[in-house]
């Protein structure tokens, strides 16, 4: 656990003891329309649910890897053999092993306990999960998202109004592309990303692979995960439209030239409502001590980070 989070655990153990004696909870209820109703002939469970957005997930005590992330040990997955288009409000995808990809177009929809392996590659930028279409309320949970055929093309989850935990994704570029905010990614294992050179969709013939690339939007939380692996960078923050409102701690973060990439797009825009904190620092994949790359221009908060091995603080280069 990290220190910062350990004392205040700790402080607000006994008054939540006092407090629960003093309040009666209500019984929750789900509300479910009465018909359940099988689509796909894969016995995928469809539910137009009216379910209330997930609070944001605590960080993770243990460090995420193979044995807390992804698909939980002994789950039976049915076998879905190409990709799943989802156009129902309410789907829930449970215990499946899907060989393509997963197209969310509807409103409210769940992923969970599954195994997502993406198709053959194509010609054109895509994703293992892709939420495109300003859909909102997409839930994906211990999942595992690995491509079976990785590709320069390919990403793991690529899209905005996602909240997203204990998942484990490697195998891909970009293991979560951020096009639109509203994202939460808590508890998650990002590692191995496929890198390519020669890749021919970059000017200096390398794949730019990060473990989460942020285009642009607001209210992105990255807390609690462990992310590594990545030959860019580890997050890579700004490339595209104006960004905002962004959060991340209490994570294990290592890889890329520098491993937090912050940039103010074209324009040059300052990032409003940024804190970096608590965070623990491996080096670089090139043998750098770049933690954060950061614009002096935009007011980032910045507490608590320190490097791996030795408990110091991590400070940033500033440009």
């Amino acid at each position: 656990m990290h220190r910062s989070n350990k004392n205040n655990l700790l402080k607000s153990a006994g008054q939540l003891k006092t407090n629960l004696r003093k309040i009666r909870l209500p019984r929750s209820k789900s509300l479910y329309s009465a018909s359940l109703v099988a689509t796909l002939a894969l016995g995928l469970t469809v539910a137009a649910a009216g379910q209330s957005s997930a609070g944001t997930q605590a960080a993770a005590s243990a460090k995420p890897g193979a044995t807390n992330t992804g698909v939980p040990a002994g789950t039976a997955l049915k076998v879905h053999k190409g990709d799943l288009n989802i156009t129902k409000a309410g789907t829930v995808i449970d215990g499946l092993d899907v060989k393509g990809s997963v197209y969310i177009r509807a409103n409210n929809v769940t992923i969970k306990k599954s195994l997502i392996r993406g198709g053959k590659p194509s010609k054109t930028q895509q994703a293992i999960v892709v939420s495109w279409w300003g859909n909102t309320n997409i839930k994906i949970e211990d999942s595992t998202i690995r491509a079976d055929h990785p590709s320069y093309w390919q990403d793991g989850i690529s899209g905005g109004n996602i909240t997203a935990t204990r998942l484990n994704i490697s195998k891909v570029v970009d293991s979560v592309k951020v096009i639109g905010g509203n994202v939460s990614l808590t508890n998650s294992w990002l590692h191995d990303n496929a890198h390519f050179s020669p890749d021919p969709n970059q000017s200096d013939n390398q794949t730019h692979d990060d473990g989460i690339q942020v285009t642009g939007g607001r209210n992105i939380t990255i807390t609690g995960n462990s992310i590594d692996g990545a030959h860019n960078a580890a997050l890579m923050i700004g490339q595209g439209n104006t960004v905002g409102n962004v959060k991340i701690s209490n994570n294990w973060l290592g890889g890329g030239g520098c491993t937090i990439n912050v940039t103010q797009n074209g324009l040059g825009t300052p990032i409003h409502g940024m804190a970096i904190s608590n965070n623990e620092f491996a080096h670089g994949n090139h043998g750098t001590a770049c933690p954060m790359r950061l614009p002096s221009a935009s007011p980032i908060g910045l507490s608590g980070n320190v490097w791996a091995a030795n408990g110091r603080t991590a400070a940033p280069q500033r440009f």
